[in-house]
Parts: structure tokens; C-alpha cells; sequence
């Protein structure tokens, strides 16, 4: 596996695809979708989910 990364060592996508309506239906199969960041949609025959982690020291309140 070849991981492009930034100058600063972040891990960068080799290319980017704009998410359907299809990738959040059944296709019988186990999908994985990087998002961005620590970003992750997984849809595991239909069933989705989310994972969007929040570390501390966020700039946001929330």
C-alpha cells in the first residue's frame, strides 16, 4: 500500500470520490469510507455507521 502524505507527515487521500445514494444501500458487502481526518463510515450490508472521534483540546465548545 502507497500512503501519499502531506509535507507536515499528515496521510493524505490519493483521490477523492463524492459519496451516492448507492454507498449507503445493501451491496451484501462490508464498505469502508475514509472521510477525512480520523473520519470513518463504515456500511456493513446496509447497516451504517459513523465514526467521527472528538479528542481533547478542541477549539470548539460543545
Amino acid at each position: 500500500m502507497n500512503i501519499k502524505k502531506s509535507k507536515d507527515g499528515q496521510a493524505m487521500p490519493s483521490y477523492t470520490r463524492t459519496l451516492t445514494p448507492d454507498d449507503f444501500k445493501n451491496n451484501d458487502e462490508t464498505r469502508v469510507y475514509w472521510l477525512g481526518n480520523a473520519s470513518i463510515l463504515i456500511n456493513s450490508n446496509g447497516e451504517n455507521i459513523l465514526i467521527d472521534p472528538l479528542l481533547e483540546g478542541f477549539d470548539m465548545p460543545l
